[in-house]
């Protein structure tokens, strides 16, 4: 059976380009012809462009730097033969019509309706691809009540075209159950990335931190954020403890090292005594590599619709949790991290990851019924 895989891989986050990786190749893992289906649209490849000059030459430098080590590890990812973009899908239709047995839009925020991207987007299959659809782990993060009646049709009229629907968030499952009138079985499955071994090398990340010019044996506080306000403070309450280090974003006052490959990244990581992100990813990888850690959620959503807040709540890890828009969130996450920083050792959070694969296995059910159906028809 060819499988075809549609989602962000050329986003130029980490993430999004691990999660890719982790699918395809849990799929050609398990037999299965599967590739990414190499696919970009113009405002995104516009968007994800090379960064502008600005005041900073450092930042500049670095963030260049970024952009081109996310273009070069592109080539690593199981590409399809045709590279296509186009403005909204229609260059797509023609060049995968019938290419694929089964095409999955696969993981991150695909289904989004107030991104960039707009709506519809071809991450939905609108089209008739003479394939048949399925979803893994995709999210939404969308406002039901805040969509228009046209928006909601086109959205039911989507989704009862797919075979099989996944998603990796209890609050994009009780969407698309409200959108397709309950009438679609919509699955909870664990994020891409739990798919496939993605531990990090400890001895690679010490090694970059030295490449990087960081040569001191303080721990390392890996901080993905934006919140300069914060890392700053980060770095009073540690000062001569640990060095707090942005790994994603360029901030004045820190060591900065933002240009990494996806894979290094993991490694810097592994390497870290505790991590500080806002990024779903940066979670999910810290619970992987058994790096303590605190996420600080930054999401308009707030606790108890936010995708990092589900993924923490339903591994039983609620209190690495902090909401961005709590007064004191500066202090409740120093005090975390005073807490978390005394563990000098890897946590085993195997446990906690478990929980988050309730029903993953039905998705793998799923593929081989299809299987079976794909080789009757040969």
């Amino acid at each position: 059976m060819k499988i075809g895989v549609l989602t962000y891989h050329r986003s130029h986050n980490y993430g999004s380009y691990l999660q890719a990786y982790a699918l395809v190749s849990r799929l050609k893992k398990d037999g299965y012809h599967a590739e990414l289906i190499d696919y970009n649209m113009d405002i995104a490849a516009e968007a994800f462009g090379k960064p502008h000059l600005g005041k900073n030459i450092f930042r500049y430098y670095k963030q260049l730097r970024q952009f081109n080590l996310f273009n070069q590890s592109v080539k690593y990812l199981p590409l399809s033969s045709a590279k296509i973009q186009d403005k909204c899908g229609e260059k797509l239709k023609e060049e995968i019509y019938k290419k694929y047995d089964l095409i999955i839009a696969g993981g991150d925020e695909i289904w989004r309706i107030d991104g960039f991207r707009g709506f519809p987007t071809p991450y939905w299959l609108p089209n008739d691809y003479g394939s048949k659809k399925a979803s893994y782990a995709v999210s939404c993060r969308s406002d039901i009540d805040k969509l228009s009646q046209s928006e909601i049709e086109k959205m039911k009229e989507y989704l009862e075209q797919f075979e099989y629907i996944s998603v990796r968030d209890v609050e994009t499952k009780q969407q698309i159950k409200r959108i397709t009138d309950n009438k679609k079985n919509v699955h909870l499955v664990c994020d891409p990335v739990f798919l496939w071994d993605f531990k990090g090398n400890v001895e690679k990340g010490e090694k970059i931190f030295q490449e990087h010019g960081i040569r001191s044996e303080l721990p390392k506080i890996a901080f993905m954020n934006g919140d300069r306000q914060l890392a700053i403070e980060l770095k009073k309450r540690f000062h001569k403890k640990a060095i707090v280090i942005s790994i994603y974003e360029y901030i004045r006052g820190l060591e900065n090292i933002i240009d990494l490959t996806p894979f290094e990244w993991i490694d810097i990581i592994a390497a870290s005594r505790i991590v500080v992100t806002s990024y779903f990813h940066g979670t999910c990888f810290s619970l992987i590599n058994g790096t303590p850690f605190i996420s600080l959620d930054c999401s308009r959503e707030g606790e108890g619709k936010s995708k990092i807040f589900d993924l923490l709540n339903r591994s039983g890890l609620s209190e690495h949790y902090v909401l961005r828009s709590n007064e004191r969130y500066v202090d409740e996450v120093i005090s975390k991290c005073m807490e978390q920083f005394e563990i000098k050792y890897k946590i085993d959070y195997n446990s906690n990851i478990k929980n988050l694969y309730e029903e993953t296995e039905s998705f793998f059910g799923f593929l081989k019924n299809e299987a079976l159906i794909s080789n009757k028809n040969v």
